[in-house]
Order: structure tokens, then C-alpha cells, then sequence
């Protein structure tokens, strides 16, 4: 007797609800097929603006395009120079990611940049997957930016320090200063 109500006992349990039955889940997928193209069309479209790699790439392009802009009637400068000349919209934008000392710092790494060799070389330019990439930004800039030979960046003494005003909170930033020397 026992042990036919031992193996009759799984007949006898509760079923589940009805909510956890595969029509249940197919029902769900078929509702979600069901949406209007357009929706999923906007919705992409702003998934597009916003992302993140082509955000950054923008802002490293920007940065490089008012770098360019300023060191082309120049000799010579200092990078806090630079940075004093951009205004506190500017400075607050190309600043977010630590963007413009990313830029400064890969510059500083390369202490040479030959335009002129850039230009003669046949390297294929890929854009990039939201980092810098020098090559990439020059390939971007107006020709009348690239109006140079080459440019040299040099460690000086002493450090300074600036202030950026994010979002409500202002933020100071410290780094080396540096020395750029324009060939033309």
C-alpha cells in the first residue's frame, strides 16, 4: 500500500499556474513580433546618437581640431596656454573622460608628429573604437589644419592646473605643462 501512494503521488500534487506553460512564452514573442516597424526604427535611431564610441571619437576629434587651429599660427606655445585660450563650454566638454589630458599625454608619449610623414605614408585609416587615434583625427581635419611639417612636444617645469565645471560640480585638473615647437 505505501508504495503505490509513494509512486501515485506525483498525480496527485498541484499543477502550476498557467503562466509558466510554453503557449505562454511563445504568446509573449509573438506580441513583441507584432510591433510597428517605425517604432523599432526611432528606436535604433536614437540608440545611433547616443553611442558612446562615436561620442568619444567626436570629442577627440574636437579636441584635435582646436589644438590644430590654435598651434597653426604659432611658432611655439605652451599647453596651458592652449588650454587657457578654450572657452569653459569647450573646456568642460573635451575634459569629460579626461579626454583632452588623454590627448595631451599621447602627444607628449609621441614627442614628434611629422605631418609630413603622416601624409606620405600609405597606412590604412580605420576608424577608431572610441580611443584615440591621431592618425584618424588627422585624416578628419580640414587640409588647411595639417598646414604644417611637424611639431615636438617637450616635458617643462613647473606643473599647473585648471578647473572644470561638470554638471554642478567643479572638478581642478593637474598635470605637467608641456612645450610644443612648430617645423614648418
Amino acid at each position: 500500500d505505501t508504495a503505490a501512494a509513494f509512486l501515485l503521488f506525483p498525480l496527485t500534487a498541484p499543477e502550476f499556474e498557467k503562466r509558466f506553460s510554453p503557449e505562454n512564452f511563445y504568446a509573449i514573442q509573438t506580441r513583441l513580433s507584432e510591433l510597428d516597424e517605425e517604432e523599432t526604427e526611432n528606436f535604433s535611431q536614437e540608440i545611433e546618437e547616443t553611442d558612446p564610441v562615436e561620442l568619444r571619437n567626436d570629442r577627440f576629434l574636437r579636441i584635435c581640431d582646436a589644438f590644430f587651429r590654435y598651434l597653426l599660427p604659432r611658432t611655439g606655445f605652451f599647453v596651458h596656454e592652449f588650454i587657457a585660450s578654450l572657452n569653459e563650454a569647450q573646456l568642460s566638454d573635451f575634459c569629460r573622460d579626461n579626454a583632452l589630458p588623454q590627448v595631451i599625454l599621447h602627444l607628449y608619449a609621441l614627442q614628434t608628429v611629422s605631418i609630413a610623414d603622416w601624409r606620405a605614408s600609405e597606412e590604412m585609416i580605420v576608424e577608431p573604437m572610441g580611443e584615440f587615434e591621431l592618425s584618424w583625427c588627422l585624416s578628419q581635419l580640414p587640409e588647411a589644419c595639417r598646414a604644417i611639417d611637424s611639431f615636438t612636444v617637450e616635458k617643462t617645469d613647473p606643473p599647473f592646473s585648471f578647473a572644470v565645471t561638470e554638471a554642478d560640480r567643479k572638478r581642478q585638473i593637474r598635470m605637467s605643462d608641456f612645450r610644443i615647437e612648430v617645423t614648418r
